[in-house]
């Protein structure tokens, strides 16, 4: 029998992705993960990150 993985459209690339992380219900692909982690705040991809970071909304359960 054949097993599939689960695709999940990643918050940063906006791509399909297989593996990654949830941050509620935001799901992040393990490279963008990698590269959200590995930006310094003085690179100018950091910006980027944050705007999509941003869109990350905690549930009304936790507030």
């Amino acid at each position: 029998m054949k097993k599939t993985m689960e695709q999940h459209i990643c918050m940063v690339c906006e791509q399909n992705k297989q593996e990654g992380i949830y941050i509620y219900q935001a799901f992040i692909c393990k490279e963008c993960e990698k590269k959200v982690l590995q930006t310094e705040p003085e690179e100018e991809a950091y910006v980027h990150f944050v705007k999509k970071m941003r869109k990350i909304r905690i549930p009304s359960v936790f507030s």
